[in-house]
């Protein structure tokens, strides 16, 4: 990879900084760029990244024993009942369900918690009553849970929003206690970080239950899968990844922008990103843009539909976007979170396809079927051919951003009858019917 800088001359640098407030200058990036496939399509099972020490399953099926299958401190499982019923179907596999109040696993042995990170997928049950849910804790202090007026966090780090009830999620937290900070992920968009005042332990870690396996008050009423724990502070990007849902068939992703922190509110246009697309209108369902790889949003009111988005109001919702057909046609709007232009409200994420087809999308609170922007037919006029097109992206800063996230385009590929669902290494095949060539610049400036 090379850089040109704004006078066209080559620096074989990987990256350049620049100062925000100081004389505006860009940089541009050209790479060929390839379809994004999580460890989980290509795998069918959880993601993992470097540095994981404990891994459990819960796909042990029945006993009273939950796998450690990376560290072997296997879990414990306690006050359950007769019979199996709290190993269930999870997110992957199978999951550990929290059938009454008394009910808790614990591991073996102690588990490191000065430098940490802790990625598990959770299924609430109910809400909590006057008491907190503990969700996972060592022993001699309760951590990670959520009560009735906060989300699941640590300590006074925490989601401003509950768990969705009945609803596979996945949160990462990150723990330094001698720095005294945390940062909690939920469905890999980052929701919280600050400090925390952690009391110094090494022991055993409680499943499901407060840290006082005498005492019900702060049982969690859920069900967990895929609880992972890591010796360091996982990187942004790794949060994302391990939010990674199982295979969706038919749908690839391309990375147009990655995420970019100014530290400080830029102003104005700040970052344009241009990338080029091989589109097959006749065997596309759908294309749009969203800040993950794969579809991830979720609501209780439809526990097994999958959404574009996530949870709060993106900056990848304020950008310009100008789509280039082959034949010289363009078409540019203003995605600002509407279905009219100029509007301050609403979804808007689709760009071409059927409403029929294409998914709905979250945008904090708000899910439905809003997505569809088609501005009155305009998008499906500039998809005509098959060839390729160019979506050019103008970043435009509204409201208190500092920054915007990872942005990607997603395609669906219309099925065939009569054929199987395709996953893992064969949705490379399918993709690149539907993303064949693309080229990536993204140019980046401070004003």
């Amino acid at each position: 990879m090379q850089y040109n800088d704004s006078v066209g001359k080559r620096s074989s640098r990987f990256a350049k900084r620049w100062l925000h407030g100081g004389e505006p200058q860009a940089i541009g990036l050209v790479s060929m760029a390839m379809l994004w496939l999580s460890a989980a399509s290509a795998l069918g099972g959880p993601v993992t990244v470097a540095g994981i020490t404990h891994q459990y399953s819960f796909n042990d099926g029945s006993g009273v024993t939950a796998l450690d299958s990376v560290g072997g401190n296997n879990a414990n499982l306690q006050n359950f009942g007769v019979g199996n019923s709290q190993w269930i179907t999870g997110i992957f596999d199978g999951a550990l369900n929290f059938t009454n109040a008394n009910a808790y696993a614990m591991s073996t042995s102690p588990i490191s918690s000065n430098l940490f990170s802790v990625s598990f997928w959770s299924r609430s049950n109910s809400k909590p009553n006057s008491n907190a849910s503990v969700i996972l804790t060592p022993q001699g202090d309760n951590w990670i849970g959520y009560d009735q007026g906060h989300g699941i966090g640590i300590k006074s780090v925490f989601d401003v929003n509950q768990p969705l009830k009945g609803v596979w999620e996945n949160y990462v937290v990150t723990v330094d206690r001698t720095a005294g900070t945390a940062s909690v992920y939920r469905d890999g968009a980052l929701r919280a970080a600050g400090t925390v005042s952690l009391p110094a332990l090494n022991t055993s870690w409680v499943f499901g239950h407060n840290q006082d396996t005498g005492n019900t008050n702060g049982s969690y009423d859920g069900a967990l899968d895929e609880v992972q724990f890591y010796n360091r502070i996982v990187s942004p990007g790794e949060a994302t990844s391990l939010a990674s849902r199982p295979p969706q068939p038919g749908t690839s992703a391309h990375l147009v922008a990655p995420a970019q922190n100014f530290g400080s509110r830029p102003t104005g246009q700040y970052a344009t990103a241009s990338t080029t697309f091989f589109i097959d209108p006749a065997q596309t369902d759908w294309v749009g843009w969203n800040r993950f790889p794969d579809l991830r949003g979720v609501s209780f009111t439809t526990p097994g539909e999958l959404y574009l988005g996530t949870y709060t109001p993106e900056v990848d919702d304020h950008f310009d976007l100008k789509v280039s057909n082959p034949l010289g046609q363009t078409l540019t709007v203003s995605l600002d979170r509407n279905g009219v232009l100029g509007a301050p409200i609403g979804q808007q994420s689709v760009v071409f396809g059927s409403a029929s087809a294409a998914p709905d999308v979250v945008r904090g609170d708000n899910f439905g079927s809003g997505s569809f922007f088609n501005e009155a037919g305009a998008f499906n006029a500039i998809f005509t051919v098959a060839g390729n097109y160019t979506f050019d992206f103008s970043f435009q800063n509204i409201g208190g951003d500092a920054g915007y996230p990872d942005v990607y385009l997603l395609a669906h590929t219309i099925p065939e009858p009569g054929t199987m669902s395709l996953a893992g290494v064969a949705l490379f095949c399918v993709g690149i019917a539907v993303l064949r060539r693309s080229r990536l610049r993204l140019t980046v400036g401070c004003c």
